[in-house]
């Protein structure tokens, strides 16, 4: 095999039960078993997943050494991800659109999805269209609950 395996860094709060999580995991796990990327999940809190997962996971303070793609999955992990300086190529795969459902800092939040060194990623063409109306900013694409092969050709190109 010539093709050298991609690392791939997921950031989340946790990998707990949620249907997030398990679209996560299920398809994270589609990867591990093609074996077309290595996998690790750093979390914010480490607590048991919703379903058995076939790549490591641990706590984010591990991240700083991380090289290859992270996807950050939130406006928190990807604070953490912006303030780290590691070799990645930065993502922000937007599942839920935090703003709607509690209160936020809107310059806060902008700052985030405004920053020119993370490619952000939606989950239907509604969420990229209030994403982009929102924070006056360019979605680079939409991956449907963490299909594969639509996150694959979206990262790695």
């Amino acid at each position: 095999m010539d093709e050298q395996l991609k690392n791939l860094a997921v950031l989340t709060e946790d990998l707990g039960l949620s249907q997030r999580s398990f679209y996560l995991i299920d398809n994270l796990n589609k990867l591990c078993r093609d074996r077309s990327a290595a996998v690790t999940c750093y979390t914010t809190s480490v607590i048991p997943p919703v379903m058995k997962a076939l790549f490591p996971f641990m706590n984010q303070y591990y991240f700083s050494s991380f090289n290859g793609t992270a996807i950050a999955t939130s406006i928190d992990t990807a604070k953490a991800l912006i303030k780290t300086k590691n070799n990645a190529k930065r993502f922000l795969y937007l599942w839920d659109l935090e703003w709607i459902r509690k209160p936020v800092d809107f310059d806060d939040t902008c700052s985030v999805l405004r920053n020119p060194d993370i490619n952000i990623i939606t989950r239907s063409e509604s969420h990229k269209k209030m994403v982009e109306n929102y924070a006056n900013t360019t979605v680079c694409g939409i991956v449907d609950d963490w299909d594969t092969a639509q996150l694959e050709e979206l990262i790695w190109t």
